[in-house]
């Protein structure tokens, strides 16, 4: 068995080729030339071990369809091979070697089986690969929603992050009604008056919006995702005694959350009450079968009723009880080992380090940083983190890989695996002098200096070339939403393009808006991150439209030429 990327070839040698009993010695030596003829002079025959013998079953191989991320096995292909281990005085390209029948005597040729997997490889090489890789989210939603579960009526916030859908009592819940993965659905179909039902294997939800632009954004969003991978299988799972509800409930480990779902059928649908993340959570035991998972949230008590649970009294806790000693001895080990797990790594750090621009500081190089500022797309370590709270929410908003769980959805995630600081530090470091440049053991007040500079200041920025005028910015900004060029969206929004809708027309949407009605998930991700973020001033950087000399016009001219050169971009002076 020989297997080296993604090819296994397995060899099953008869003992010898079987001679038809009316195939002459003529006809036998004229296959033997014309295999050996195939062969350049210089080289032996084939054998199992030459590349050359890969030529024929790859070329059955180009006969079958391919999906991506399949095997296909190719059916057995059968090849004379010859070999001439026999004779001493035959040598590859041996001049005195020329009688045929000599050579046909000295070895009997055999049958060689080869059997071949291959993947398919994409024909533009390991970049496409490699972004092709990575799926195309859905654009993420958020918006209050009529829910119906059978006869019971609720309004709930409604929040889909690209693979949960989850729903909530109040916008400021820690902890959710009902939460489901995408891949649990089974179909999704629009009706009329803003309503559209989720199906699952044995259930189903019924929803209404209240516009028919919501209700298609929703179904739009839904219909993306499907497809997507499951969660991984549980660690551990079982049913428990919640104290709060009275009653039975299935919790489930999957990951580095503990899923809590009404019954053990929910839990085979996909369907959860409540997920609780590990990485802020600690479990230790109350009693003989019982134990508690703490939680840093003040949120309120669940009074739990048949399905949903109502709001009652504060509580910081779950109380959970085992059936025996044995069983909350296995949750209490499998629960533990979760949470270290979860403070020593996160999924969300782990894919953002991946991309080897943001396994280092955007801004002083330290290694391994576990903080981001979502709207600049800039993975930065935590005494830069600090600095960044310093500006203000309206100018970078600073999260955590591994604690702020919920801000991360799955176009985010995306935006900076694809993206992140090396387009960050194309747009706002983009000629920054090496004597400037702050290093990991930088001070606090060189580290403040570098970063006002940069991020306050917009000292060190690449300005887009339409700066000079902020309604051809807003213009352009509302061009290129419609596509999937984001460098150019975080270049505008760098010089100053207004994400909201400031011109007053009601007629006239606003960026986000055309993006999700483009379907563009990762464009509408950044713009609602930068909705209310403020740009530092662009005056002094931007170009004169009206010269004051021969020299500064022919500078104008000649900047503009070079633009409408390249191909980006036409621009027309017009003066006053």
């Amino acid at each position: 068995m020989n297997c080296s990327r993604g090819t296994c070839e397995k060899f099953i040698w008869s003992v010898s080729l079987p001679l038809t009993p009316s195939a002459s010695v003529d006809e036998e030596m004229k296959n033997l030339t014309e295999i050996q003829s195939d062969s350049s002079s210089d080289e032996c025959p084939l054998t199992p071990a030459s590349p050359k013998s890969d030529q024929t079953p790859s070329k059955a191989a180009g006969e079958h369809s391919y999906t991506d991320k399949m095997w296909v096995e190719l059916s057995s292909v059968t090849i004379p091979v010859f070999s001439v281990p026999h004779v001493a005085n035959v040598q590859c390209g041996d001049p005195q070697s020329t009688d045929p029948l000599e050579a046909r005597v000295a070895k009997k040729p055999r049958a060689a089986t080869i059997r071949v997997s291959r993947r398919k490889q994409s024909p533009s090489g390991l970049g496409s690969r490699v972004e092709g890789s990575i799926r195309e989210s859905a654009v993420a939603r958020s918006s209050w929603l009529d829910f119906w579960k059978g006869r019971k009526h609720n309004v709930l916030w409604a929040t889909f992050d690209g693979q949960l859908m989850s729903l909530w009592k109040k916008r400021s819940d820690k902890f959710t009604e009902y939460v489901f993965h995408v891949s649990s659905i089974s179909s999704v179909r629009q009706q009329d008056k803003g309503r559209f039902s989720i199906y699952f294997r044995k259930k189903h939800f019924e929803f209404m919006a209240h516009s028919e632009a919501v209700q298609v954004g929703w179904v739009s969003s839904l219909h993306a995702s499907r497809g997507q991978d499951p969660p991984a299988p549980p660690e551990q799972h079982g049913s428990l005694v919640l104290k709060e509800q009275r009653g039975k409930v299935y919790a489930a480990i999957c990951g580095y959350n503990l899923w809590i779902c009404n019954s053990k059928e929910d839990f085979t649908l996909g369907l959860g009450m409540t997920i609780v993340s590990m990485n802020v959570a600690s479990v230790k035991q109350t009693g003989r079968h019982s134990f508690s998972l703490i939680t840093p949230y003040k949120t309120f008590k669940r009074v739990y009723e048949s399905s949903p649970y109502t709001a009652g009294h504060l509580m910081y806790h779950f109380s959970f009880s085992a059936d025996s000693s044995r069983e909350m001895v296995a949750w209490l080990g499998s629960l533990n080992a979760v949470i270290l797990s979860a403070l020593s790594c996160s999924e969300v750090a782990l894919r953002l380090w991946a991309s080897p621009w943001n396994k280092v500081c955007g801004d002083c190089g330290s290694p391994n940083p576990e903080w981001a500022s979502i709207n600049l797309l800039l993975v930065i370590c935590e005494a830069c983190a600090g600095v960044h709270r310093s500006l203000g929410s309206n100018r970078s908003k600073v999260r955590s890989l591994k604690l702020d769980s919920k801000v991360w959805t799955e176009p985010l995630v995306q935006l900076f695996v694809i993206y992140g600081n090396k387009a960050a530090n194309n747009v706002w470091g983009h000629n920054i002098p090496a004597a400037e440049q702050i290093l990991p053991n930088a001070s606090r007040d060189q580290r403040a200096e570098f970063i006002y500079a940069k991020y306050q200041r917009g000292q060190y920025r690449r300005g887009h070339p339409l700066a000079c005028s902020q309604t051809l910015l807003n213009k352009r900004l509302g061009e290129v939403v419609h596509g999937a060029d984001v460098e150019e969206t975080l270049s505008l929004l760098c010089s100053g393009a207004k994400v909201l809708n400031i011109t007053g027309d009601p007629h006239c949407l606003s960026a986000i808006t055309l993006a999700e009605n483009a379907g563009q998930a990762l464009q509408t991700e950044l713009l609602r991150h930068n909705e209310f973020v403020e740009a530092p001033d662009f005056d002094q950087q931007r170009l004169p439209l009206e010269p004051t000399s021969e020299d500064s016009y022919h500078i104008s001219v000649t900047h503009l030429s070079g633009l409408v050169d390249s191909g980006m971009y036409v621009v027309c002076l017009v003066s006053d």
